[in-house]
């Protein structure tokens, strides 16, 4: 059992990352990834698994995340037929705009999307309650594909936005940098 691998006795908090998407300007970069995997690493009641589809592209680059942490990641590959049962066991899904994404809210497993590359504008974005998305600042935001390079989303804001999530009172609101929204 995941939870189980602190030993300190404090109940800890599965956080499930997908971080890729269909195209590479919409997933969470290499740098991004890795800078938040630490800083969740950091909390002793955090538990990081990364999500993965069973390929081999996806394979390799759990692999070579994990190497940068001396392949002590929590690493689970899983279909559409297993993902759900993986996603209904987990704390906290954080995900780019991928399927993983739409699960997660169907099983109303508490969602952060990281909203990134092309998308329409006022897409479709997380209906269950309490769901939330990051992304570049809405009023200077362009939806197209070839401008979401220079997002402005940091490993920071992400690890904020999860530390809100879990919350209880969500009366204070995250830290996060200038250029960004959550919502």
């Amino acid at each position: 059992n995941i939870r189980n691998s602190r030993t300190d006795g404090i109940p800890s908090k599965v956080v499930a990352l997908a971080p890729n998407a269909s195209t590479e300007n919409k997933s969470i970069d290499r740098e991004t990834l890795i800078r938040y995997l630490r800083l969740l690493n950091q909390n002793e009641n955090i538990i990081p698994v990364l999500l993965i589809a069973p390929n081999e592209k996806e394979r390799s680059y759990a692999n070579s995340i994990n190497e940068s942490f001396g392949n002590n990641l929590v690493v689970i590959e899983a279909d559409l037929n297993a993902i759900a049962s993986v996603i209904k066991n987990v704390d906290l899904v954080v995900a780019a705009d991928t399927v993983i994404k739409h699960i997660a809210d169907l099983c109303t497993t508490p969602l952060l999307e990281i909203s990134k590359g092309e998308s329409p504008f006022l897409k479709q974005g997380a209906t269950h309650t309490g769901n939330l998305i990051l992304t570049d600042s809405l009023l200077n935001r362009n939806f197209k594909a070839q401008d979401s390079v220079n997002s402005k989303i940091t490993a920071e804001d992400i690890y904020a936005s999860t530390i809100y999530m879990f919350s209880t009172t969500k009366n204070k609101k995250p830290r996060i940098s200038d250029g960004t929204t959550l919502y």
